[in-house]
Parts: structure tokens; C-alpha cells; sequence
């Protein structure tokens, strides 16, 4: 097995940066308490949780059982369905053993756990650390004598545990349990949710599995397979990877087992990544969350078995889904029906659902596919998920949410088109169905496990963010500080200092984004040297001018890294200059939704136009290609002291008015010069209430 690739943990990285800074101040200091009330319902106006209820009825319930009070069987085949608009859920009643809310609420207090220890990890916390463990005493008073723990089950029927493995979700929140068991003891080396986390895995491995006897099945809404693997390495327990393993490719073989559960014969399975074999898989369907984390953990399994066979999956539905299936802002999952992936190159903006968590779902694969191959494009999609539709997803008071994330919004049709019941023109303060906002913190809080990663005397920046990484080349310690302004600037350091002079090589990441770039390299000595693609395939830098190569470095670009071999210096400086500038995209001319259409990116960024800056009847606003060459910037106030947004000429169409009969002779089109104002993406709603628009049409 294979365990020499690896992401860095919070204890190991230092993060100085002031975009990304500010965004894990605002986990730590604001989204954490406020979410910690919305898991107590004491939210005003939001829908409600249930969560923490759900967990003390369950306790209460398991020590009416343990002490020998039969308790009524209350019916499984519920699954709580969020209604239209989010509206309320039935109000708890207080003190009674009712389960209350989905069938998944578990999960959200794992998913809060799990944020709160890459906080602790960061900066202690006593009082933090103390809720948590009050939480972890009750998790360890409603866990059954097996080491079963799921509140819907445990609540209503526990001989019912595991009878309904498509439909509900006690694998997938394990999932969630085992990775926050495993931040919480790297934050505070506490084992008491390791415990409960590897007991319950443990069970599991005795219950689920291809040996006679054992429970053919595996999750319906995958995550265990990701969280088994984090398990694995955490533990050096086998039993855990051999299952993460069987769950993946057990998935979809004939008989299938969720048509057999269930007793079907001919349901469609692509919801469920389960209508053919993984290892047939050809393209992404069906839940995009679910595809997003089982593609994470068959990735996870190609890393440590070296499977060639789950690398050419994980490459091939890669390719399928950032190629065919994905929004420019990284968000993927096109339509409502089912959360799913839609066919190929059917990108609507208006009815997009992009919900945030098959964004951040989209970052962990992205991560897995950086420790399976090293390419530029993986970390070129991790970063354009992460600036766009995931950080869209949350305000910049960390108070209020999106699930899903459009591409164009009107909030008249919000309100009165029910084709797009799922579209908000503002963030919710919480949702009864509630995955996506715990998931974002939990993501934004282990922000430095996604700057770097290494493999044995080899160290890859991925992102640029400033921080400081410890590492070791040949068993000695190294440190590189990494000083960046992205994404409003592309103005980047990298300085290694390397007391020992051990010998190792940096590899930095060159942008896709990045039309044209040259890096300045300093030695030890002072002395600069220029590396471009005209000339990195075969230059050799050698400090000490001596022929002989005892100090130095040679280098070469390969599959969007510049790689830096380095030997016998104690100080390096790299000074990478990337072109960085607001630029046109287009799409595919076979995404129809798109045609004649363009969106303004520059760098990591995608922007979009507000009614706040530019009127009402977005769709009415054209520019030139050439427009952008005039780009300006302004200053975005809200946003912060480094935040810009551009401005640059464009035009408005002549409007009708609502006397203008309904269809008319086609006539030559008249235009007004306008200025055009545009944002970040991942701003927009955080202002007064208007319209939306990634996409401009083309003059």
C-alpha cells in the first residue's frame, strides 16, 4: 500500500494570509457560534435543526432501554422532504422520543465538530473545545452496546438498523463521525470520539462485506468510502481501507443491491452512481454530491493500492465532468431534478443548482486527484471551485447561506416561476435540510490543507496563499513561506530557507489562468536567474560557477508545475510574475444556453453584474470583446481594503415598454453607451436585493 503522498495538517502549515485569513477569522469568531445555535433551533426566523434534540432523545432513550423499559416500535419508512421554500418544519415537542427532521441530521453536528477542531488547531479555545466535549459525552450516552450511533434508528427502532441502505443515510453519517473523530484528536489528541468512531467502524466491518453471512449492501449517499480511507490512515487499522475498497466496487454489480432491498426490478439507478459497476462508469450522473465524494474516495483507494484500474476511473470521470458537466464557476450538478448531473454540455444559468456542497465535493477530489497525478488542472479547478461556488455560498457576515448557486438570478421569477423553486435571490439563515453550511465551515476552517502537498524530498504548491510550511528533505527540516495577494493581485513570493542545505525539489504550480509567465529565482548568493517557457526545458542554474554543480538548481515545467531541484542552498527566493488581467471567456458553443454570451474572469475570480450597480434588465446589457482591454478598476467598499471590481463600456439594448405589443417586425437594434460595473461572484447578495449575471451578451 501506498502512504508516502500526502496534504498537510493545520499543525504543520502557518496561514498569513489576508484574503483566506479573514475568511477562517470569520469561521472561528462568528460562523461556529452562529451555527452552534442554529443545531439548537435557537435561530429566529430559520428553519429549525432538530440536531441536538434529536441526540439527547436518543441518550434518553438508550438509558430507558438499557434500563429495561420496552418502548414502543415507531415506523422507519419516513424521510422528512423539505418543502418548497424551505418552509418550517412541524415544532418539536419538547420531552417526547420522537425523532424530528431528515433522516441525515446527525451529520450536521459531526460536519460543526469537525469545523470547531480545525478552528482549535489554529487557535485554542477552552470554552469551544469544552462544548464539544459535553457533545461527545452525549454522542457516547446515545451510542448503543455495539457501537452503533445514529439517532433515527436508535430512536424510533433499532431492529430496523441497516434495513434501508439507498434511501437513508447511517453509512454516510458514520462518514461524518469518523472525520471529525480524527480532526478532534489531531486538534486536541482526545481519543474519547476516536473511540466511539473506530467502534462504530468496527461494527460495520463485522456487518458489511463480499464474505457468506455478511451484508452485501453499501452506502446510498456515499462519504464512508472517503472517511474509511482518513480512518485507515489515521489508525493503521487495514480492515477499515479493505472496506472503503469493497464498498466502491461492490457498488452497481449485478444483483444490484438496491434494486434487491427494495424489491425492484427495473428502477433507474444513475441517482445513485449504482446502474452499472464503478469501474464501467464512463460518465457522471445522477446526485452530484454523492458522485462528487464517492469519485473522492475511489480516488483515495487508487492512492493506496496503486490501482491503475481506479486511477483510469477517477481520470476518465474527471475529464467527463470538468470538460462537459461544469459551470465556470466550479459548481457543478445542473439541475433540480434530483440534484444531478444533466447531460453533457447542458449548462443552464437561470435554473442552475450547483449546490454548494457538490462544490466543496468537487475541492476534496480535486485534492485526491493532486495526490494521484500531480497536474496543474486539478489544482486549476480546486482553486476556481473554491474562490466562486463554494465561497458564494456562504455572506460575508458568515450568517446566511445559499444552497444552491445560480448563474443568473431575477427575483421576480424566484417568487413566481415555480420551474425555479430552487433559485434564491438571498441567502437563508439556516435550512431544515441544513449539509451545506456546517460543510462550509468545515472546509474554510482546513483551508491550509489544500496550499501544499509532498511526497518523499518533493514539495508542490498548489495554492497561493500566504503561509509558512515545515516540511522535511532527507529527514532534515525545511520551511517555505509562500506571501501572495490573490485574488486581486497577482504579486507572489515564495522563499525557502533550508539551514541544513538538504536536497529537495519545490514545484510551483503555474496557472491555467496564467496566459503568459516568467519566475525569477534568487540564490544564497544574490544572483538572479529568469525561467519562461522559452526556456525551461533545458536550463541548468548553477550558483557556484564552478562547474563541478555543488550548489545550484536545475529545473524543468512539467504538466503545469515549474519543478525546482535544489542542492546546497540555504536560501532560495521565487518570484513567480503571472499575467494577470480581466479577460472574456466563451463557452462551448455546444452549451446552447451560453451562445453569443461571455463572462469576465480574471485570475481565480469570476465576476458578475449586479442591479445594484447596473440597473435592472441585465439581460439587456452587451459589450465588445475588446471592451475589457479598457478594463478599470474600482474600489469595493463592503468587500474589503484590497478588494477591486472593473468597470469598462458596454452597451444597453433599447428597451420595450408595457405597452409595446407583445411581437413585433424585426428591426435594427438600438444601443446606449453604459458603464458596466462587475463584482466578484462570490459577493453578490450581499447588498440590496436585484438581479444577477455571470454571462453578457456579445456585440
Amino acid at each position: 500500500m501506498r502512504g508516502g503522498l500526502h496534504m498537510y495538517c493545520e499543525e504543520k502549515i502557518q496561514l498569513k494570509d489576508a484574503f483566506w485569513g479573514e475568511k477562517v477569522h470569520l469561521i472561528r469568531e462568528k460562523v461556529l457560534p452562529y451555527q452552534w445555535e442554529a443545531l439548537n433551533d435557537r435561530i429566529e426566523g430559520a428553519d429549525k435543526s432538530y440536531c441536538i434534540c434529536n441526540f439527547r432523545t436518543a441518550a434518553r432513550v438508550n438509558a430507558l432501554r438499557r434500563q429495561g423499559v420496552t418502548l414502543p416500535e415507531q415506523p422507519t419508512d419516513d424521510f422528512v422532504s423539505l418543502p418548497r421554500g424551505n418552509a418550517l418544519l412541524p415544532e418539536h415537542k419538547k420531552g417526547d422520543n420522537a425523532f424530528y427532521g431528515y433522516v441525515f441530521q446527525d451529520s450536521d453536528l459531526y460536519k460543526w465538530i469537525e469545523a470547531a477542531a480545525y478552528s482549535l488547531m489554529m487557535k485554542a479555545d477552552d470554552s469551544l473545545e469544552h462544548t464539544i466535549d459535553e457533545m461527545v459525552d452525549l454522542l457516547e450516552e446515545a451510542t448503543l452496546n455495539d457501537g452503533y450511533l445514529d439517532t433515527f434508528y436508535s430512536i424510533k427502532n433499532p431492529k430496523k438498523r441497516f434495513s434501508n441502505l439507498r434511501d437513508h443515510h447511517e453509512l454516510y453519517c458514520f462518514g461524518h463521525l469518523a472525520e471529525a473523530a480524527v480532526a478532534y484528536y489531531e486538534a486536541t489528541g482526545k481519543k474519547q470520539l476516536l473511540h466511539l468512531a473506530e467502534r462504530f467502524a468496527d461494527l460495520i466491518c463485522e456487518l458489511f462485506g463480499k464474505e457468506e453471512g455478511k451484508c452485501h449492501g453499501y452506502p446510498g449517499h456515499e462519504l464512508a468510502e472517503m472517511a474509511l480511507v482518513r480512518l485507515y490512515r489515521h489508525t493503521g487499522k487495514t480492515s477499515y481501507l479493505e472496506l472503503a475498497r469493497y464498498f466502491v466496487l461492490e457498488r452497481g454489480r449485478e444483483p444490484n443491491y438496491f434494486r434487491k432491498e427494495h424489491g425492484e426490478k427495473d428502477s433507474d439507478m444513475r441517482y445513485y452512481q449504482a446502474q452499472q459497476p464503478v469501474l464501467e462508469q464512463m460518465e457522471a450522473v445522477g446526485h452530484a454530491v454523492r458522485a462528487m465524494y464517492l469519485y473522492s474516495g475511489l480516488t483515495d483507494l487508487a492512492v493506496e493500492y496503486d490501482d491503475g484500474e481506479l486511477a483510469k476511473v477517477a481520470k476518465r470521470l474527471w475529464k467527463n465532468v470538468t470538460r462537459k458537466k461544469m459551470y465556470i464557476t466550479g459548481g457543478v450538478g445542473a439541475t433540480s431534478h434530483g440534484e444531478a448531473f444533466s447531460y453533457a454540455y447542458d449548462l443552464p444559468a437561470d435554473s442552475a443548482y450547483a449546490e454548494t456542497c457538490a462544490a466543496i465535493g468537487l475541492v476534496f477530489w480535486a485534492k485526491r486527484m493532486l495526490q494521484l497525478q500531480p497536474k496543474g488542472e486539478y489544482a486549476d479547478v480546486m482553486e476556481r471551485a473554491l474562490y466562486n461556488s463554494v465561497l458564494s455560498g456562504i455572506s460575508l457576515d458568515g450568517t446566511e447561506f445559499f444552497y444552491t448557486n445560480p448563474l443568473e438570478v431575477d427575483p421576480k421569477a424566484c417568487k413566481e416561476d415555480e420551474r425555479l423553486w430552487h433559485v434564491r435571490s438571498r441567502r437563508a439563515k439556516w435550512f431544515g435540510c441544513a449539509c451545506c453550511p456546517p460543510n462550509l465551515a468545515r472546509l474554510i476552517g482546513s483551508i491550509t490543507r489544500y496550499i501544499a502537498h509532498h511526497a518523499e524530498n518533493t514539495t508542490w504548491i498548489d495554492l497561493y496563499m500566504g503561509s509558512v510550511l515545515r516540511t522535511k528533505w532527507q529527514g532534515k527540516t525545511v520551511e517555505i513561506e509562500t506571501t501572495s495577494h490573490l485574488p486581486y493581485t497577482s504579486d507572489i513570493a515564495v522563499r525557502l530557507n533550508n539551514p541544513s542545505e538538504a536536497e529537495g525539489t519545490l514545484a510551483i504550480r503555474i496557472p491555467g489562468w496564467a496566459e503568459q509567465w516568467s519566475v525569477e529565482v534568487e540564490d544564497e548568493d544574490g544572483t538572479v536567474w529568469s525561467v519562461d517557457l522559452a526556456n525551461v526545458q533545458s536550463e541548468t542554474l548553477n550558483s557556484c560557477g564552478d562547474g563541478q554543480q555543488k550548489a545550484g538548481m536545475s529545473y524543468e515545467y512539467r504538466e503545469g508545475y515549474l519543478y525546482l531541484a535544489i542542492y546546497g542552498q540555504k536560501k532560495v527566493i521565487i518570484r513567480p510574475h503571472f499575467a494577470m488581467k480581466p479577460v472574456f471567456y466563451e463557452a462551448n458553443s455546444l452549451v446552447r444556453e451560453n451562445s453569443r454570451q461571455m463572462s469576465l474572469v480574471c485570475g481565480p475570480l469570476v465576476y458578475c453584474l449586479e442591479e445594484v450597480d447596473n440597473g435592472a434588465q441585465l439581460h439587456m446589457l452587451y459589450a465588445s470583446p475588446e471592451a475589457v482591454e479598457q478594463a478599470e478598476t474600482y474600489t469595493l467598499p463592503f468587500l474589503g481594503r484590497e478588494a477591486v471590481g472593473y468597470q469598462f463600456a458596454g452597451f444597453r439594448k433599447k428597451a420595450n415598454t408595457d405597452s409595446d405589443p407583445l411581437y413585433h417586425k424585426a428591426e435594427r437594434e438600438e444601443y446606449q453607451p453604459v458603464t458596466l460595473k462587475w463584482i466578484p461572484y462570490f459577493a453578490w447578495a450581499n447588498r440590496e436585493e436585484g438581479e444577477m449575471r455571470v454571462w453578457i451578451y456579445k456585440k
